[in-house]
């Protein structure tokens, strides 16, 4: 052998000895003819009795299918395979490789050439990535891609865990004002693309944080679906509360043109409840219950408006839950009766006036409170959809009478 030969040998030894993945030539059957020392220290946890002799015994456990595919490949040069995981399993050492990738090299008829890499990190990384992916998913509302309920109490969450008086911040809980009409005229689908729309312009009507925003806040502004037609914003890093209130502002002007559904205009205003960080709760689920109180206000009230929360809206709510609970009672213990009252007909004549009938009213004998008005619960029972059970229950009573 020429001098030159034998440098360029000795170059080529060093190389599949110092190389950095595992190299193995086989011939077809599997019977290894030459494998270098990273070869060996890969595929050794996975050789039972300690042999790396043939490749296809080595790998008979983990890739049985090999062999059939080394003898299916009817080319007499070219790739098998590539990017073959293996998994080590128990047989590795701790630390050691867990997750091998294999790669099969057809160099002619007699001969194949076999690559051996850790891939142990990669598959961590892409199972990381898969997670994330997942994270983000379970945290995305499907129909409109806006963050969804969790995520956002997830960041309310990390907003409030924060030193006191570094930022204020806001949140915002809206509710499209008949939507349940939209959607039960012009059906479930372009329901769904009313409110792609609506969630279109919230994004669009949220200018950049640095609209009177602090630019130093870390949050910024978070917009999410967190019901079927209801929408959360997050505002931080506000300087005042009036600063909350002009991007509420904002949001109803943009909310309140007409939506373009199945050619035809249709207009779904907004409710809003405002919640400013000073009245803020412990936890971003109270904070987030607030706001519902606040926007449920702003119903009362004739809708299409921003009411800002209040503490003894809290107390008015726990008042009204407390109400409707007793009501259902009511309703199964039969504490409700009925009382008429005349109607009276007037003769245009200035004849003798005449009855013209009674109207049947519905009053509430409380065990404990006594005779409840009704202006306190007729309200809430229109309120809570047990209005037509009252209803029911009048037309049984009056007809039984």
């Amino acid at each position: 052998m020429q001098p030159d030969n034998i440098d360029a040998y000795e170059a080529l030894v060093q190389f599949l000895y110092r190389a950095p993945i595992g190299l193995v030539q086989a011939g077809l059957d599997g019977a290894v003819d030459m494998l270098n020392p990273m070869s060996s220290n890969l595929l050794m946890p996975l050789a039972r009795d300690g042999s790396l002799d043939n490749l296809f015994t080595v790998l008979e456990n983990a890739l049985p299918q090999l062999p059939r595919m080394v003898a299916e490949f009817g080319q007499p040069s070219g790739v098998v395979c590539e990017g073959l995981r293996l998994q080590v399993g128990e047989s590795a050492m701790p630390g050691a490789p867990q997750v091998l990738s294999l790669s099969v090299l057809k160099l002619d008829g007699a001969r194949l050439m076999v690559t051996v890499t850790d891939a142990t990190a990669e598959v961590q990384r892409e199972q990381e990535r898969l997670d994330r992916r997942l994270k983000n998913a379970a945290r995305t509302d499907a129909l409109t891609r806006m963050p969804n309920r969790e995520a956002l109490l997830d960041q309310l969450q990390q907003v409030l865990a924060r030193p006191a008086g570094t930022n204020g911040f806001a949140l915002l809980f809206m509710n499209c004002d008949r939507f349940r009409q939209i959607n039960d005229a012009l059906g479930q689908a372009a329901g769904d693309r009313l409110l792609v729309q609506v969630a279109q312009r919230v994004r669009s009507a949220l200018r950049p944080p640095s609209d009177r925003i602090d630019p130093k806040a870390s949050s910024g502004q978070l917009a999410a679906r967190i019901g079927s037609d209801e929408f959360a914003v997050l505002l931080d890093g506000m300087r005042c509360r009036e600063d909350a209130e002009r991007v509420a502002a904002r949001l109803l002007e943009a909310l309140d043109k007409p939506h373009s559904l199945a050619g035809q205009e249709v207009t779904c205003t907004i409710s809003m409840g405002l919640v400013w960080s000073e009245q803020a709760g412990e936890s971003a689920g109270e904070m987030l219950r607030d706001a519902s109180i606040a926007m449920i206000e702003a119903k009362r009230s004739g809708g299409a408006r921003c009411v800002v929360f209040e503490t003894a809206m809290r107390e008015r709510a726990a008042r009204r839950a407390d109400i409707e609970a007793d009501l259902r009672q009511a309703l199964v213990e039969d504490q409700l009766f009925v009382v008429y009252q005349p109607v009276v007909g007037l003769r245009a004549d200035g004849g003798t006036d005449f009855g013209a009938g009674v109207e049947a009213l519905v009053r509430w004998q409380h065990p404990v409170r006594g005779v409840v008005p009704p202006f306190e619960f007729i309200q809430v029972a229109e309120e809570s959809g047990l209005i037509g059970a009252l209803g029911d229950f009048v037309l049984r009573r009056a007809c039984w009478r």
